[in-house]
């Protein structure tokens, strides 16, 4: 007989799927007439680069794929502040990074802290190595509490997540509390900063992970390409963190994981810096928007954010909220599975579809 692991039999199923399929499905709505704002997406356009650089690469689909070398050097450059390409390594989205970094560190029995309310995907990957789970929530106000992580380390603490802007509330992490963790923490602790949002951070207080990185802390930071460089349908992520940790990590990756469209459209959209600058002013223009938009809205309560998305909590049960958005061609996030029941999150999208949901959140909240 088959010996199955507990831990991943008690680890659930991910069910993807493409919510616009499923609207069309149940509500019988035109595709090109919904406006999906739940997953945090791009909502520009593919830019032409990035396209001319897939279609190149479709043409070569039968040699293996190169090295994500080159990209990483792309990175070192892009980001600046005296890294190397060393400092980097590419994974097939940011989940993938995130599953390495557990399964590099963790063995079963080991302790993990989180910060709920956070990305439910930390906690999914290390069950599923059987790590016993240390939740170390956030204050009422949606920051950190410093006293109550380190409070939470023992000498079994093998990880600590920190997400800044923090997905799905907005808030973030500031240099002081990351500069007082990094020097209070045991050396056995790695810290996971998980920053995928951190170009749409405008607040100048928020933590300075790579400074860490230059002077050797035991800090792995995780960036994706799926928010600023809109190729969330491409998988790619990457860590960045000191080399000695980073080559570590990288011992623990498969041959050939990244395939060969996607390392070359993430070499096109790191070099386009006109569609990256695009995006960023998009979303800084839009965001204030929106937020004063939310906030005139009767019933809703909104979180002020430094991400692409606004965290709201309505008066009305959210769920409800939310069918009756999809009703109008909108799609939200429900936030029970970010441990935030009651709650939405809404990503910013382009002008047009922002109005769109203002228009229908007044409807549905007068009603």
């Amino acid at each position: 007989m088959l010996k199955f692991r507990q831990s991943q039999l008690d680890s659930p199923i991910y069910k993807g799927g493409n919510p616009i399929s499923l609207l069309v499905e149940k509500y019988g709505l035109d595709p090109d007439a919904i406006n999906k704002l739940g997953s945090n997406e791009n909502p520009l356009p593919t830019p032409e680069s990035v396209q001319k650089a897939v279609a190149e690469a479709a043409l070569d689909l039968n040699r293996y794929p190169p090295t994500s070398a080159d990209l990483c050097e792309q990175l070192a450059a892009y980001i600046g502040r005296n890294l190397v390409a060393d400092n980097f390594m590419i994974g097939n989205g940011g989940c993938e990074v995130l599953d390495l970094i557990a399964k590099s560190f963790i063995e079963p029995g080991d302790e993990a802290i989180i910060c709920r309310p956070t990305f439910p995907i930390y906690e999914l990957t290390l069950r599923r190595l059987g790590a016993n789970v240390v939740y170390a929530d956030m204050n009422d106000d949606l920051t950190y509490n410093v006293e109550r992580i380190l409070a939470a380390v023992t000498d079994k603490t093998r990880l600590l997540y920190m997400t800044t802007p923090n997905n799905p509330t907005g808030t973030i992490l500031t240099k002081a509390e990351q500069d007082e963790l990094i020097s209070r923490l045991p050396k056995h602790v790695l810290i996971v900063a998980d920053e995928v949002y951190w170009q749409f951070n405008t607040d100048e207080s928020m933590a300075d992970s790579i400074r860490h990185v230059n002077e050797d802390a035991n800090i792995v930071i995780l960036h994706s390409f799926s928010k600023l460089f809109g190729l969330a349908g491409l998988r790619i992520g990457y860590a960045l963190g000191p080399e000695r940790i980073i080559s570590y990590l990288k011992r623990g990756q498969l041959p050939f994981h990244m395939n060969s469209v996607a390392i070359t459209a993430g070499l096109a959209a790191v070099a386009d810096r006109d569609h990256i600058e695009e995006t960023i002013s998009m979303t800084l223009t839009e965001r204030p928007k929106l937020t004063a938009g939310l906030q005139a809205i009767d019933g809703i309560e909104v979180i002020p954010s430094q991400a692409n998305f606004v965290l709201i909590k309505p008066e009305k049960d959210s769920k409800e909220v939310e069918e009756a958005l999809q009703k109008e061609g909108l799609i939200v996030r429900e936030l029970s599975g970010f441990y935030m029941p009651g709650y939405l999150r809404v990503s910013v999208g382009q002008s047009h579809q922002n109005e769109a949901l203002l228009d229908a959140l007044t409807k549905i909240s007068a009603s």
